[in-house]
């Protein structure tokens, strides 16, 4: 997987929409709580040696809606669901930029380990 950053994405209906990767802990806590994500995603996704079989289309899908509302975004969930293209590469990208802190290009062993774990 080459990692590249995601700044946008372009939804189903044609319109391109801005995404924010940096995110704070506490977003991260409110869309846990609010069930957007799961509450233990980050845990398990640290326990887990980022294993690409872990991934859910409903986490990856949490994941890319809490980047477009951090970027301003004002649809709902179920607005963001029924225009999210289902594109694995872009979904997955943006949860690789969060956890990398928005920051793509950075070099680590988290960010490598990733690249291994989902390599085609």
């Amino acid at each position: 997987m080459n990692i590249r950053e995601i700044k946008e994405i372009e939804l189903s209906n044609g319109e391109i929409v801005p995404v924010k990767t940096k995110v704070s802990l506490g977003m991260v806590k409110k869309y846990q709580e609010d069930e957007i994500i799961p509450k233990d995603f980050i845990n398990k996704m640290l326990t887990n040696n980022v294993a690409a079989q872990n991934l859910k289309i409903e986490d990856l899908l949490g994941v890319a809606f809490m980047s477009y509302k951090n970027a301003g975004g004002k649809m709902s969930f179920k607005e963001f669901e029924d225009e999210c293209p289902l594109d694995m590469d872009v979904l997955a990208m943006i949860f690789v930029n969060m956890i990398m802190g928005g920051k793509a290009g950075q070099k680590s062993q988290f960010k490598d380990a990733i690249t291994k774990a989902t390599k085609k």
